[in-house]
């Protein structure tokens, strides 16, 4: 078995799958109305930070353990994907029901897309996520059972972004489920997505 106290890279995974338990606990409790908008985005926030350093310091050991160079590493940092803006796309409804930083992808052009995902969920098959290169940038598609985000990413998302995402998803719809499964949308809802949007944009909620 792994020794974690020997093993970083072991032990900066094992706190990222305890850090995603707390925020899905997140997400529960504000579908069960325990915590309020506010606290949800302010609390979301401050485990996903945390995860996002355990998740840095997790690939530069695992970097460095493959004798890789700092020139390298730098290299990866560069071409790494920021995500600059997102949608969430509302099967029931057919439309968008949040936006995030500039998301000015036409519906026109993911419209084929959206609807073939939404089909899909309807026969109740689990989807995994799609990327597709658009114009200058990608595109991250994440499928759930009432919505899809569709995530613009300067530049190809890695596995451990599109998981990122694919989290956070399934969080949102944990947290929103009692509005999401209308076939209108009414109400205020929580979205786990302004923190990786807002610090990809470097702006504060």
């Amino acid at each position: 078995m792994t020794d974690r106290a020997t093993n970083p890279t072991a032990a900066a995974e094992a706190l990222i799958a305890q850090l995603r338990k707390k925020l899905r606990d997140l997400a529960t409790e504000f579908a069960n109305g325990e915590i309020n908008r506010e606290q949800f985005h302010t609390l979301y926030e401050r485990y996903q930070s945390q995860i996002n350093l355990a998740a840095l310091a997790a690939d530069e050991f695992a970097a460095r353990s493959s004798v890789t160079t700092d020139e390298t590493i730098a290299i990866r940092r560069n071409l790494a994907g920021k995500a600059l803006a997102m949608a969430v796309y509302h099967y029931s409804s057919q439309r968008f029901i949040e936006t995030l930083g500039n998301f000015d992808v036409p519906y026109a052009d993911i419209r084929d897309t959206l609807t073939e995902i939404a089909r899909r969920a309807a026969e109740g098959e689990l989807l995994e996520p799609q990327t597709y290169p658009y114009k200058d940038h990608y595109l991250l598609f994440v499928a759930g059972k009432y919505t899809a985000s569709v995530m613009v990413f300067s530049h190809e998302p890695v596995v451990r972004q599109t998981t990122t995402v694919q989290s956070m998803h399934a969080d949102f719809e944990v947290a929103n489920a009692a509005i999401l499964k209308y076939p209108h949308v009414i109400g205020e809802l929580a979205v786990p997505f302004h923190a990786l949007i807002m610090r990809s944009l470097g702006k504060r909620m």
